[in-house]
């Protein structure tokens, strides 16, 4: 257990976590059919060697001849994630997505990759690792990390990115500088800083100049000569400038582009005395951005956390972050911000933390299970409260799902914490459910976290897994005007509220996207109706909620195909 609050906080992020990435390339085919090279694998693979605790980064791309709707990561038969929007690659017709998974038990985990196309068809891929905590049965290897931007994230054209990468490994001295390649071209490059957790970092800078999916590649070097290297996949969004104007200038972008993110407090150039206790709330606000659908928070150029803020009815954004310091010193705190549209606003404050007296106790949070309910999928939801004297800052805790009657692991996951002071939060584990039991969950169970009180972090609860909708293609026919008509039914046991979402195909492309948002019943239906009108002779398809948003009872009846004619 740790003994001050201080040691739980930024440190764990600014320490060194460096990602493995492992690249895992899933060639679909058809029936029987068979391809040269259907499945490569590189960086992981069967009886690969991996450290207890470490993240790895899993990088997927998946080919295919048809769309690819989601990719999941399934680890010993329980869920890691699931990606239902793989970027899309148009050069190369590939599907990218990525995981990350730290191994949990020693011994052998069994990895399965499974890819969904979008007329349901299923392709896995299955390999086994070795799990082990003896750090000297790995090689020794300079191991680097980009910490910013995350794999797949959207960002703009004609702006500059900042490029925050991080280095660390059993090669007995750090990395001295950092490269950025593009294309094999190289970009940038800078020496490497000392973290304060160890470990070196960098900030490198690119600005993309056409829209598509871009792979970035850092390299990390010692003065001895070693190397590492790892990627990350971005989408550049938008249209490049053009000169005098014209549908690519700045001037026909959203509106949103005009927006504002800030650190109203503290302000440039603010001190604090340093004492175990002090947290500093970053008073962060956002105007006239639209939507934000990702804002992350930097100290130092190492990661904080990431969170989507709520909208206020104004349409701007304000929220508080608590900040730790560690240690005094220097600290400089960026906030970045992303909306839909792909736009990117940054804001950044420098602030000095001066030496202080540090107290021999100080306040202390403590971590309480309030509810256990169900989520999205029937997965397993449980909703935390710090009841405690003091915040929780960036505190990766183990959670663990049991079943109360014989108290059997049914799954174990961890979870980076933050929570202010009487704050809360629900947490969605990776943990799924479809049949009524009684189970127990328990937080903190390798005590990560200093608490008032270590006796109340479990809670019991009666599991009943919800009964969902059945969203059926009852049928696909053309009007006068050759303009497609679905036909949609509930055949499920409860009602379907939200948005529904329909992709009709032609021919095996992309045609129209139609829309549903509202209620549709039990045994109830609807009629969505096309706005493209459908020329020439083929195979026409709908594909009911083509991205799997929506946890039905059925999954493999959304589909639904007919043959027009001139």
């Amino acid at each position: 257990m740790t003994s001050r609050v201080g040691s739980i906080l930024i440190a764990m992020l600014l320490g060194v976590v460096a990602l493995i990435a492992a690249i895992v390339i899933v060639v679909l085919v058809d029936g029987d059919g068979r391809a040269e090279d259907a499945v490569v694998v590189s960086s992981l693979r069967d009886d690969d060697i991996v450290l207890l605790g470490e993240p790895i980064e899993i990088r997927v791309t998946v080919r295919d001849t048809e769309p690819v709707t989601s990719v999941e990561l399934v680890v010993d038969d329980e869920p890691v994630g699931r990606d239902a929007q793989p970027v899309e690659d148009p050069t190369q017709g590939d599907f990218i997505a990525t995981f990350s998974w730290a191994p949990e038990r020693l011994g052998f985990a069994d990895l399965t990759i499974r890819a969904v196309s979008v007329s349901g068809k299923v392709s896995e891929l299955t390999f086994r690792v070795e799990v082990t905590d003896d750090p000297s049965r790995l090689p020794a290897t300079l191991q680097v990390g980009v910490l910013s931007p995350r794999s797949a994230q959207r960002v703009p054209v004609d702006e500059s990115l900042a490029v925050l990468v991080q280095a660390g490994g059993d090669v007995g001295e750090p990395a001295a500088t950092f490269t950025l390649e593009v294309d094999g071209l190289e970009v940038d490059s800078a020496p490497a800083e000392t973290s304060e957790g160890g470990g070196s970092v960098a900030v490198l800078n690119w600005t993309p100049r056409a829209p598509g999916v871009v792979t970035l590649r850092v390299r990390a070097r010692t003065l001895s000569g070693q190397e590492g290297v790892t990627e990350v996949t971005v989408e550049v969004v938008g249209e490049a400038v053009t000169e005098g104007g014209g549908a690519g200038s700045p001037a026909d972008d959203d509106s949103d582009q005009l927006g504002l993110l800030s650190i109203r407090d503290p302000q440039d150039g603010d001190e604090f005395p340093y004492a175990e206790d002090l947290s500093i709330d970053l008073d962060i606000a956002a105007e006239d951005t639209g939507r934000i659908v990702n804002l992350e928070v930097y100290v130092n150029a190492d990661f904080l956390l990431n969170l989507e803020p709520d909208r206020l009815p104004d349409g701007s954004y304000r929220l508080s972050i608590p900040f730790q310091p560690p240690a005094p010193g220097d600290y400089s705190v960026q906030a970045v911000a992303f909306s839909e549209s792909g736009q990117r606003f940054d804001a950044r404050v420098e602030i000095r933390v001066l030496e202080g007296e540090e107290s021999t106790e100080g306040p202390l949070p403590d971590l309480v299970p309030l509810a256990i309910t169900v989520g999205e999928g029937n997965r397993v939801v449980v909703t935390v409260a710090n009841q405690g004297e003091a915040a929780i800052q960036s505190a990766t805790v183990l959670i663990s799902v049991e079943r109360t009657a014989d108290r059997v692991l049914l799954a174990e996951t961890e979870k980076t914490l933050t929570l202010s002071r009487g704050g809360s939060q629900a947490i969605t584990l990776p943990t799924v459910l479809n049949e009524e039991l009684e189970i127990t969950v328990l937080l903190d169970g390798g005590n990560a976290v200093a608490e008032l009180d270590e006796g109340n972090n479990e809670i019991t609860a009666l599991f009943q897994p919800a009964v969902g909708p059945d969203l059926v293609a009852q049928g696909l026919e053309l009007s006068q005007d050759r303009r497609a008509i679905v036909r949609i039914g509930n055949v499920g046991a409860a009602n379907f509220s939200g948005t529904l979402r329909v992709l009709l195909l032609f021919n095996g492309q992309a045609a129209e996207q139609l829309s549903f948002t509202g209620v549709l019943a039990v045994q109830g239906s609807l009629t969505l109706t096309g706005a493209t009108p459908i020329e020439g002779a083929g195979e026409l398809s709908a594909i009911i909620d083509p991205g799997n948003e929506i946890a039905e009872a059925n999954e493999g009846n959304n589909l639904v195909t007919i043959t027009i004619t001139p």
